[in-house]
């Protein structure tokens, strides 16, 4: 066995452990993500809160709703997603990284900042000469 066959076990059991396909379901609307992204926010300070008093029960709990938002943003599976790519080439798995690549084309169609159709804007054709 290679001695970084187990590594990329761990890699491939990070964020892919559910099929894609059904990952991509779970995201919100673009419209609630900052809203998502506020909470996330608020849950992280919480369970850095609750670690700090030893309270690991609510710990727990915001743990779990932490992660439960962030199977909503695309953001989060995308950082996910270039990372395992990053780790795959390193050990040179390139049909593993070229299927981690498609995947991260799919889940530009799911990121606001890649819906830019129709919001350019400029000086009309006419006007410069």
């Amino acid at each position: 066995m290679a001695p970084h066959t187990s590594s990329l076990r761990a890699i491939s059991m990070t964020s892919t452990e559910a099929p894609f396909e059904s990952q991509l379901k779970q995201f919100a609307p673009p419209s609630d993500l900052p809203s998502i992204r506020n909470q996330v926010a608020q849950l992280e300070s919480d369970l850095i809160e609750a670690v700090d008093t030893q309270d690991f029960a609510a710990a727990a709990m915001l743990r779990d709703d932490l992660a439960e938002l962030r199977s909503k943003d695309p953001a989060v599976l995308a950082s996910d997603l270039r990372e395992r790519l990053e780790e795959l080439v390193k050990h040179e798995s390139y049909t593993e990284a070229a299927t981690t690549r498609d995947q991260l084309m799919v889940l530009r169609r799911f990121q606001p900042q890649y819906q830019l159709a129709g919001l350019w804007k400029g000086a009309p054709a006419t006007t410069m000469r």
